[in-house]
């Protein structure tokens, strides 16, 4: 009651000061009672799922993941996995098993949910081999889960592309993520959005690049996790450009081959062209819609080799590979938490880490930030010498090392 009491004094007493003198006392009074409070959020990771509650009352996660408390008060959060999930633990300000946080300032946590049943590792890479591990695994029914398949050097040598107009697009809010093997013989792409770019693109469907060592050439086949629906684009007769597809491998995908195919390189001379006429004269050959990373257009091409302090680069990175950018898209979060940010055995100047836990969980933070987190890039800063590397295309080797 004494407390009531008070408030209302205060509440008397602005009401009668003058205007300036009311408006500086409601906002002290404001500023106060958020010094004695903090926020508290919430993140689900994992494949799996659940619900995160907390006590005292205030985060049902995921309904709401945000919350106020006391600045006096100690939060106990509780993690409850649904049917065929495990919970696996905390990150963020809390770790291990069980998750209690002073509210004296402002807090993050993560709660990851696994799958009860393992994802076993795909082993056979040939479209026959893979299509026989999607009978077999029939709970790989997402692009996250099956990249959970793929071993670990594919999500080490993964690379950004923010525009690509190919089976699956890419965009800088919804980049193509490449995932190949450390000899780029088998290369995966998925969707991560549905895009006007190319109507027949879906999250449910793996682009899936293949090196055939004995034909010698690139084989490209379509991998569907789950049904896919009719995308609605129509062919000029009026029939359905993408109609709906099951899921298995297409195996050397017809809509593939119409932009990676030297079948589709004009014949202008008199010549036998590539399409084989006369037939059995040029066989054609399939092949990735790049030369070398760095040289594609599309392509962020330091991808993690060559990150500037202060470029735009840097601010891609820091954002794309935030999880808690993703916190409201859990099919896009649970692909780009899989993304190892770099390979093993990087010297500690060159390493890429995360903050862990407060306001800023999860911030990218680069061995050249000064002092991290660093949440507006600075301008670039160094007295590197001028590169003077000197590039001839005459088939000889170069001797410079700049």
């Amino acid at each position: 009651m004494r407390t009531l009491n008070r408030v209302s004094t205060w509440s008397r007493f602005i009401r009668t000061a003058t205007p300036g003198v009311a408006v500086f006392l409601t906002m002290a009074i404001l500023f106060a009672h958020h010094a004695d409070a903090a926020d508290l959020k919430v993140m689900k990771t994992g494949l799996g799922s659940g619900t995160v509650t907390s006590s005292p009352a205030g985060i049902n996660c995921g309904v709401t993941c945000d919350a106020t408390f006391a600045s006096t008060v100690s939060v106990t959060l509780t993690a409850a996995p649904a049917p065929g999930t495990s919970f696996s633990g905390w990150g963020g300000d809390c770790s291990g098993l069980t998750c209690v946080v002073a509210m004296s300032a402002i807090r993050s946590v993560r709660a990851e949910f696994g799958l009860t049943a393992a994802i076993p590792t795909i082993t056979d890479f040939t479209p026959g081999g893979i299509a026989a591990y999607l009978t077999a695994n029939p709970a790989v029914n997402t692009a996250a889960r099956f990249i959970k398949a793929l071993p670990i050097e594919f999500k080490q040598n993964w690379i950004l592309m923010p525009r690509s107009e190919s089976l699956q697009p890419g965009t800088a809010e919804f980049p193509r993520i490449l995932f190949p093997s450390a000899n780029a013989q088998f290369v995966f792409t998925p969707a991560l959005a549905t895009h006007a770019s190319y109507p027949g693109a879906h999250p449910n469907a793996v682009e899936y690049m293949q090196w055939d060592a004995a034909d010698k050439n690139f084989r490209f086949h379509e991998i569907v996790l789950d049904a896919i629906p009719d995308m609605g684009a129509t062919l000029p007769d009026g029939s359905p450009a993408f109609p709906a597809r099951s899921r298995g491998v297409s195996i050397d995908d017809a809509k593939c081959s119409r932009c990676h195919s030297t079948r589709n390189v004009l014949n202008r001379g008199t010549t036998a062209g590539t399409t084989g006429i006369p037939p059995g004269t040029f066989k054609y050959k399939n092949k990735p819609n790049w030369d070398a990373y760095d040289s594609w257009g599309g392509m962020m091409s330091f991808n993690r080799d060559r990150i500037y302090q202060g470029s735009v680069e840097a601010a891609a990175f820091r954002k794309l590979l935030n999880p808690w950018t993703w916190r409201t898209n859990d099919s896009v979060r649970s692909i780009i938490e899989q993304l190892e940010l770099q390979p093993p055995g990087v010297p500690a100047a060159h390493a890429i880490t995360r903050t862990n836990g407060g306001t800023n969980d999860g911030h990218v933070d680069f061995g050249i930030d000064a002092s991290p987190p660093v949440l507006t890039e600075p301008a670039p800063a160094g007295t590197d010498p001028a590169i003077t590397t000197n590039y001839s295309f005459d088939g000889a080797a170069t001797t410079d090392s700049g």
